[in-house]
């Protein structure tokens, strides 16, 4: 689906051409969603550019996603797509300089764009340029990149309170034993799934903004470069922020398999010193269960009873040594 934005006065126009039908030539964003071939040859027509392919788009080598052609910048990044469900993903958003217009192909629905677009609608001096487009959709990636990681926040305390509950708080220890250690390993898979998605965004951002700078020569000192300069310190800033909570997801698996481990070992521990206690009993009872003629407690009226106070006594004993050492 081929979507063109241009300034019309204190307005925005959007319109979706059909085939056959020419670009509007005042149209400053251009966005190209899932396209036909059709629509990329009426972009390569219109702006002399050639759309990339979906899979050239999905190369990981830098020279591959950000590089010149014609004169023209082409620069992928990776934007999160279905923020709001419990599954994020990540996928490859072309961004091309074209004369004065951005078109931007993607082969995903984004909130990023669509957050983008209804502000642009009321604010036409967002898309007073192709590089003001640029630099909002930029700004909209980032923003929802944060959204994400504040959500983390929120997910990593409610894991971190099933872990260290609080053996004072009846709330904590209700919400301990309904979830339990095992189920929270969920949550921190989540939480590390949805940190690596941001972490990924944010370095793809990073490296396209440093490109573009590049590219474009912005002086520092001008008002735009000033704004792209602000932008960069947000990126290096969450960026910073996702590596934190991603040492924190680290610090909540080590707890969580340690606690379990530890009650696994305890486990472990009961059954080894029962497997100890009853072990003397046993011997017993195979010392009196051999069939033997000249056994003197054969015959004797009191050997089953005298049998089992000796089992009762042999299994006591251990019993009360391992709890003066405290082992149970």
């Amino acid at each position: 689906m081929l979507t063109a934005y241009e300034c019309q006065g204190n307005a925005v126009r959007k319109s979706q051409p059909t085939l056959g039908m020419p670009i509007p030539p005042g149209a400053v964003w251009i966005d190209l969603l899932d396209p036909t071939p059709e629509e990329c040859r009426a972009i390569e027509s219109s702006l002399g550019i050639a759309v990339p392919p979906h899979d050239k788009m999905h190369e990981l080598e830098v020279s591959s996603r950000l590089y010149l052609d014609r004169g023209a910048p082409y620069m992928v990044a990776d934007v999160i797509t279905r923020p709001e469900s419990t599954r994020p993903e990540t996928h490859a958003f072309a961004f091309v300089l074209a004369r004065k217009s951005l078109v931007t192909v993607r082969f995903a629905q984004s909130g990023a764009f669509a957050a983008f677009e209804q502000q642009a609608m009321s604010r036409p001096e967002m898309l007073a340029s192709g590089e003001e487009a640029l630099l909002g959709l930029l700004e909209a990636v980032i923003e929802q990149a944060g959204q994400l990681l504040r959500s983390l926040v929120a997910e990593l305390d409610s894991v971190a309170k099933i872990i260290f509950w609080d053996p004072m708080s009846e709330e904590d220890r209700l919400l301990a034993k309904t979830v339990g250690l095992k189920s929270s390993l969920y949550g921190i898979g989540h939480a590390g799934e949805i940190s690596s998605r941001a972490q990924q965004s944010l370095l793809s951002v990073e490296r396209l903004l440093a490109f573009y700078v590049e590219f474009a020569k912005i002086k520092a000192s001008s008002e735009y470069g000033a704004r792209i300069a602000t932008v960069q310190r947000d990126v290096r800033s969450l960026s910073e922020h996702a590596s934190f909570l991603s040492q924190k997801i680290g610090f909540l698996m080590e707890a969580t398999m340690g606690f379990i481990n530890a009650e696994q070992n305890q486990i472990i521990k009961i059954f080894s010193v029962a497997a100890v206690i009853f072990l003397p009993p046993t011997l017993v009872a195979s010392v009196y269960g051999m069939n033997f003629s000249a056994m003197p407690e054969l015959s004797w009226p009191w050997g089953y009873p005298f049998a089992l106070l000796l089992m009762a006594l042999a299994a006591f004993l251990p019993y009360v040594y391992f709890k003066r050492k405290k082992w149970i």
